[in-house]
């Protein structure tokens, strides 16, 4: 913790006044007040007011919650349990507390002006109104203000002497002390250690006066507009009915992969440690981020983040604040206005304020918000109140363990997508608030039909948020066409065909000059379309290289330019493909910025531009760039280093757009799968791609069609690791194609709801594998009637496939299937060769 400075800052004559009434109350006050709260308490100093009311009076923790807050609460557990750290605050609710559950029928002390109960509650009283204003005051002001104070200190004495008389010489000499106590403070000067800490008091005091407006502009990450430009309007949901639990665990060395429920991720943001939070684009860590600042914002108690006195959210992206100053006053306009710029960072440095800042998308830093966050990590370093929890996609957090692991303890959480049995309700959800927007009029009923009839591992593509989302966009154009897509790379394909269909009709129909001036030309239309988007890939590939999500002013120059070369309407096609938004780069300054509205987007148009420069190489045409000299060893990495320099070798943020380079390779031009598609798998392994649940996903990306998955499988099937196989329902689709081009002997059936079409294929490749299965008993009533409703009976398919082992957990599974439609003397015979004492 940072120490209070031994010199005070120059401040007024009339603060000084100020603060005098305040040490007053602080001293002499708090003294009076925690003496009434020691003798009227029925319990030592070896509990506190929480341990009494749970555990003497058998109340509810909900009781003890609903009384105190959360600060008060952090105090009681924390301090000395006498009471003696307690402010009057706290003194004065302990005492009623205390009053309501040992008197009930007493109430009426509190409204007597003679008892013990209302002097004590009108001191309380004078503190909330000293406090409610840290204004200067004269120095009559602060002499009247404190002879109030003391007689009201005087007339508790006096009562608690007549409560309790025992002690009555006691409460004389702390009459006289406190006297003379406040006779000092009147006469002499505050030491700088005083001043220092009310003058922190009156900072915080301003920067809580701003808690409505913060929360306010913090409200406004409850709207979900991603879809802007898909949607073509303004129109937003509401976080709170759309958002979806997501999977989330622990990535560290001492607990890997342990779950965390993805509502108690706040509680786990320690003192001493940051909490950083990954996962891939679309996958849900900045639909975390907007609920938790929503939840806090309209105090709810979902994210368990209400304990916060502040919040300030932080996004990386942001090209314009690089400092705490300036993204406080951005959040809080009237920040520097009313308490100056020394104030706003004297103010979050006040440790008695729980302070979290929430930092979005480090993967997406530039050189400002890369300063900001490192004052940020400054202040959490220095101060324990101030609490930091960071987001990134899994490319940048090798990086942030560098650079931040060092300096702070960092406990590691991955979000994996949502659970496949809470995507049909988020589904649901979305497709229903489209159409409660006018922006669907399809059926949500057929939509989750159809949802549920696709296969696990195609489902996996919609594990992630954004995912969904651009389904139920999709579906409400065209219902069909949702239901070819079947990777990432066809879903983005898919939406850029929707886009540009939809870009074109729309200037047809609103700017008829376009095509006077193109002579009734439509052809030509569609090429300087297609010349807009190829120009907006290159800048895409130029704004992962500099890691950041938007074009910059270079950038959007030449496309504005190329739009009025062509006399094309610049508004238009900039508003089909990218979002643009309005930034304040200091009060008077506003810039407009060009953003692609997603980190999945940003990539597939980089992937589209590498595809571009690849089929150019292939047909011999643009040799200028990259010369028969150049080292041809990999193609794909020379056209990136190109991009990012010559000695550039950290791939691993490529990771994403070399996925769906593979998935439009494949959609495209199967042929240039021979060409680059053993560069694409090297690439992948450079970024890190190293198990086997990586590598089912990259295949999964590129199962486009039989002959591109054949391709792909015979490439990544020897990075394949097959010690303790395991085989699940979602993996079945892809085994299927991989297994093929693998040598392997056991594996371990763990299949419970794959459906009839992929199981065949694959029960085909263990057969000709000869391959041992464990795992049989494991295969339930529903899976034996679904494979008997094919052709070939369960019984067959299992004899003439593979060898079982002998696993004594299959009797029971043996018996059932005597109950079903199985060729069981041809299964029983095998079985025998097999293990003979199965079946005895």
């Amino acid at each position: 913790m940072a120490s209070v400075p031994s010199s005070a800052p120059s401040i007024k004559d009339e603060d000084t006044n100020k603060f005098k009434v305040i040490h007053v109350l602080n001293k002499a006050g708090q003294l009076v007040l925690l003496t009434v709260y020691q003798k009227l308490k029925p319990f030592d100093d070896s509990k506190n007011i929480k341990e009494h009311l749970i555990q003497d009076l058998h109340k509810p923790l909900r009781s003890y919650t609903d009384e105190f807050d959360s600060t008060m609460r952090n105090v009681i557990e924390t301090t000395d349990k006498s009471g003696k750290h307690y402010d009057i605050s706290l003194l004065i609710k302990c005492i009623r507390v205390l009053s309501r559950h040992y008197e009930p029928r007493a109430q009426s002390k509190w409204n007597d002006e003679d008892q013990l109960e209302c002097r004590c509650q009108k001191l309380a009283n004078i503190r909330n109104k000293t406090y409610h204003s840290f204004s200067g005051i004269s120095t009559p002001v602060m002499r009247t203000q404190i002879d109030t104070i003391e007689k009201v200190i005087m007339d508790i004495l006096t009562s608690l002497e007549a409560r309790f008389p025992s002690h009555s010489i006691t409460f004389v000499d702390m009459k006289t002390d406190i006297h003379d106590e406040i006779s000092t403070i009147l006469t002499q000067r505050l030491g700088d250690k005083e001043t220092r800490i009310y003058l922190l008091q009156k900072y915080m005091k301003l920067l809580r006066d701003e808690i409505p407006s913060l929360k306010k502009k913090c409200s406004e990450y409850g709207k979900l507009t991603i879809l802007d430009f898909l949607l073509g309007s303004k129109k937003s949901h509401e976080i709170k009915l759309l958002f979806t639990e997501v999977i989330v665990e622990k990535s560290n060395r001492l607990n890997p992969n342990e779950s965390v429920d993805c509502k108690d991720i706040f509680k786990m943001v320690g003192p001493d440690l940051i909490l950083l939070i990954d996962a891939e684009a679309g996958g849900g860590k900045t639909t975390i981020f907007q609920y938790g600042i929503n939840d806090w914002a309209i105090g709810g108690r979902d994210m368990n983040i209400s304990e916060y006195d502040f919040l300030f959210p932080m996004e990386f992206r942001n090209p314009h604040i690089c400092s705490v100053k300036e993204l406080i006053e951005d959040l809080i306009p009237n920040a520097s206005i009313n308490f100056g710029v020394d104030g706003i960072m004297k103010s979050i440095e006040n440790p008695s304020s729980k302070i979290l800042f929430f930092c979005d998308g480090y993967d997406e830093k530039n050189e400002k918000s890369q300063k900001l966050f490192r004052e940020i990590s400054d202040l959490k370093r220095k101060f324990e109140h101030i609490k930091v929890i960071v987001t990134s996609r899994p490319e940048a957090v090798r990086e942030f363990h560098y650079t931040e692991g060092r300096i702070h303890s960092i406990e590691h959480l991955k979000v994996l997508g949502i659970h496949k049995s809470k995507r049909g309700d988020f589904l649901k959800k979305y497709h229903d608030e489209m159409i409660a927007a006018g922006l669907s009029t399809q059926s949500t009923y057929d939509l989750i039909r159809y949802f549920n009839s696709i296969s696990d591992r195609h489902q996996e593509l919609y594990r992630l948020p954004i995912n969904l989302v651009i389904l139920a966009w999709i579906w409400g154009q065209d219902p069909e066409k949702a239901k070819t897509i079947t990777t990432g790379a066809g879903l983005y394909s898919v939406i850029d065909d929707m886009l540009t269909r939809k870009l074109r009709s729309r200037i047809l129909e609103s700017h008829p000059d376009v095509i006077v001036t193109l002579k009734n030309d439509f052809d030509k239309l569609e090429r300087l379309i297609d010349t807009f988007k190829a120009k907006i890939c290159i800048e895409s590939l130029n704004a992962v290289r500099d890691e950041r999500i938007f074009i910059d002013d270079k950038g959007v120059k030449k496309l504005s330019e190329f739009c009025d070369n062509e006399k094309l309407p610049f508004l238009d096609l900039k508003g089909a493909f990218l979002l643009s938004k309005v930034e304040w780069k200091s009060v008077n300054d506003m810039v407009e910025r060009l953003e692609f509205p997603h980190k999945g987007f940003l990539d597939f148009f980089s992937a589209r531009c590498i595809e571009s420069k690849l089929h150019k190489m292939a047909e011999e045409s643009d040799r200028e760039s990259i010369t028969e000299n150049s080292n041809r060893g990999n193609i794909i990495k020379e056209i990136i280093s190109q991009i990012e320099g010559r000695h550039f070798t950290n791939f691993q943020k490529y990771q994403n757009i070399l996925q769906l380079l593979g998935g439009i390779l494949a959609l495209n031009d199967v042929n240039l799968v021979d060409k680059y598609g053993k560069q694409i798998i090297d690439l992948l392994i450079e970024t890190g791609i190293s198990n086997n649940v990586q590598w089912y996903d990259v295949f999964s990306n590129f199962n486009l069609n039989p002959t591109a998955a054949g391709k792909f499988g015979k490439l990544i099937a020897p990075y394949l690791i097959f010690d303790n196989f395991t085989i699940k329902d979602a993996d079945v689709e892809v085994l299927s194609t991989l297994l093929k081009y693998v040598d392997i002997n056991k594996v371990d059936l763990q299949i419970s709801n794959t459906t009839p079409f992929q199981l065949p294929e694959l029960i085909n490749v263990l057969r000709n594998k000869k391959c041992q299965i464990t795992g049989i008993s494991k295969i339930t009533d529903e899976l034996v009637d679904v494979w008997n409703s094919g052709n070939t009976s369960f019984a067959e398919i299992i004899t003439n496939s593979v060898k079982i082992t002998n696993d004594h957990g299959s009797l029971p599974f043996l018996s059932h299937i005597k109950t079903k439609n199985c060729n069981l003397q041809g299964l029983w015979r095998e079985l025998y060769r097999a293990a003979p004492d199965m079946t005895k």
